[in-house]
């Protein structure tokens, strides 16, 4: 439990719900045609059978990559998702080149970059599944309009409440978001950091000025 002190008058502490049973199931899968790319390698037979293995083991990858994505809001901008992100686009453009521009002597440059996902996929579902620190929430109507001026060092998108998210900020290699969100049919402002624990992190959000977040709200006339 946190302490009032920890939690800005008016806002509630919630955990972020995340289910990574699907992750870890495709990326368990991923690995085994992982394993027949390093046979593949070390011994280089079966040539024929090249291209299509490290096709669909990429394109596992990708599917192990999405599942990750879908269980946090922003999850893309996490630092170690940006890189795991990349490392998938650098594997599947060697792969096409290699393949279409008929460089099949390079054809160990396109496994080892496939397989060079791996780590840096595990590495990014790890920390995405250890960023457990609970968010903060306050309930608000729809289009509540946002102080930008409270969010100072922000990126925000837009200043009106809307389902999905609102702005971000990285800091320190360290994501934090603001987004909408229907919980039990009321909009809620969430603010969430991803870092790991089980308490509000030190200063995850010192440079909000929680007094003033919603102060500018106002509700805009809503089409019938």
């Amino acid at each position: 439990m946190e302490s009032s002190d920890d939690v800005p008058s008016g806002w509630v502490t919630y955990l972020p719900k995340a289910e990574y049973t699907i992750t870890l199931l495709v990326f368990a899968w991923a690995l085994l045609p992982v394993g027949f790319m390093v046979m593949l390698l070390l011994f280089g037979r079966y040539p024929e059978v090249r291209f299509p293995l490290s096709a669909a083991t990429l394109g596992m990858l990708a599917f192990t990559y999405w599942t990750g994505l879908g269980q946090r809001q922003s999850a893309v901008r996490e630092p170690k998702m940006l890189l795991a992100g990349a490392m998938l686009l650098i594997a599947l453009t060697t792969l096409l080149l290699i393949e279409f521009l008929a460089l099949e002597e390079w054809w160990w440059v396109s496994f080892a970059a496939v397989i060079g996902v791996v780590p840096m996929l595990f590495v990014a579902m790890s920390h995405l599944a250890a960023c457990t620190s609970p968010g903060l929430q306050r309930a608000c109507k729809v289009n509540t309009v946002i102080s930008v001026d409270a969010l100072p060092g922000w990126t925000v998108h837009t200043a009106v409440w809307r389902q999905g998210e609102l702005g971000w900020k990285v800091n320190d290699d360290v994501l934090s978001v603001v987004y909408g969100s229907m919980v039990e049919d009321q909009p809620m402002l969430r603010f969430e950091t991803f870092q790991t624990g089980s308490t509000l992190p030190d200063g995850a959000f010192s440079d909000v000025n929680w007094d003033k977040v919603l102060s500018a709200s106002s509700d805009r006339t809503q089409e019938e």
